[in-house]
């Protein structure tokens, strides 16, 4: 009796790692740190001569960016599938 609630769990981590590993591509990657550089680039172009420091207009992005994949139901694509590397 106690092997079939294994079973099941067992089976579900099957499946979760199967279509994490089908999502997610050294691609996704690749363009996570391009759209990182790109937004680097920009909000410091965009904060030069503020007084805000650039790392913290990136920390709110990021925590912006991570807070839409994890903590809602929409799906960033690509995006998310980098952040999620």
């Amino acid at each position: 009796m106690a092997s079939i609630p294994y079973r099941l769990m067992e089976e579900e981590a099957e499946s979760s790692l199967s279509s994490s590993k089908e999502e997610s591509s050294p691609v996704d990657a690749v363009l996570f740190v391009g759209m990182s550089l790109v937004l680097g680039i920009a909000s410091r172009h965009l904060l030069r001569g503020t007084r805000v420091p650039y790392t913290v207009a990136l920390l709110v992005i990021g925590i912006a960016l991570g807070s839409l994949e994890y903590g809602t139901h929409h799906n960033l694509g690509k995006v998310g599938h980098g952040i999620r590397i």
